[in-house]
């Protein structure tokens, strides 16, 4: 999922009056630093400018980027100082990064032979 394409979605979902760069800063200081952290990968670094915005792509790969949805929907709730929408859009976002995460363990599981122990 692309940037401008997150921030699209999630100001149609939650109409809001903060600026696109306080999402994006959240963004990046809060998720993607640690979906970085869990694919072993820098994070990456991104001003975002409001007069020449740089679409990039986001480094959970589909279909488990819908996690950037979620966060940014749940940020705009406590903006907008709605809990009850806050509560379930952090449900909803939780569940998809547990998904994502047990994607990541899957497919980067070590294969070793021999690993049952009778004792």
């Amino acid at each position: 999922m692309y940037l401008l394409d997150v921030l699209d979605k999630a100001n149609k979902m939650r109409p809001n009056a903060a600026h696109d760069d306080i999402k994006v800063m959240l963004l990046f200081k809060n998720l993607e630093g640690d979906v970085a952290e869990m694919l072993g990968v820098d994070p990456p670094e991104y001003t975002y400018d409001v007069s020449d915005p740089v679409d990039i792509e986001l480094l959970m790969p589909h279909p488990y980027d819908d996690i950037y949805l979620w966060f940014l929907c749940a940020q705009i709730d406590i903006m907008n100082e709605e809990s009850q929408l806050y509560g379930n859009d952090m449900e909803i976002f939780n569940t998809a990064w547990a998904r994502a995460q047990a994607w990541y363990r899957r497919n980067t599981r070590k294969f070793s032979k021999n690993n049952w122990k009778v004792m």
